[in-house]
């Protein structure tokens, strides 16, 4: 059976069929992927590899469910468990969203993204999406899963995508 789909897709009781049985709880748990990894491993570090800012792409702008032509702001980060990348994560905020009290997220750097939205009783967690896929930014050879939820802070959009790379099951 071949186990990868190159789209997201919302999760539906068939895929759990596809899904390797040592990734899917990671994948549809719903709380904080940080605090997870902070209790699964003994020193947590996020690793900022880039930031910068460009115009969403049609498929972003329907996903965060805004007009296409808004700038973004892109932040992608690793994720370490004991000085070993585990997860590559890739969050897109609207710029009209960086504004106000959520100014703040625009200079997170090597902090989590995930502890400031779940530490925020107004964060409202869209369903989560999956993608199996091959084309992960340093990773190498085989399926990486990853899952994406849209998020609403404040009423503000942000889209969250998190792959989870080999090492983490290693």
């Amino acid at each position: 059976m071949k186990h990868s789909f190159s789209q997201w897709r919302e999760y539906r009781p068939f895929l759990q069929r596809r899904i390797p049985r040592h990734i899917y709880d990671w994948l549809l748990d719903k709380s904080s992927l940080t605090a997870r990894l902070q209790d699964h491993c003994d020193r947590f570090e996020v690793k900022l590899l880039r930031e910068h800012y460009r115009y969403a792409t049609l498929l972003e702008a329907k996903a965060l469910d805004i007009q296409g032509g808004i700038r973004l702001r892109v932040r992608e980060v690793n994720l370490y468990c004991d000085n070993v990348a585990v997860v590559y994560a890739r969050s897109l905020i609207p710029v009209t969203s960086l504004r106000g009290r959520l100014e703040r997220l625009r200079f997170q750097g090597n902090k989590s993204l995930g502890a400031a939205l779940f530490a925020d009783p107004e964060t409202i967690r869209g369903p989560i999406q999956l993608i199996a896929t091959t084309t992960i930014p340093g990773a190498t050879g085989g399926i990486i899963w990853g899952r994406r939820s849209l998020f609403h802070l404040s009423g503000h959009p942000l889209l969250v995508a998190e792959y989870y790379l080999p090492a983490l099951f290693g």
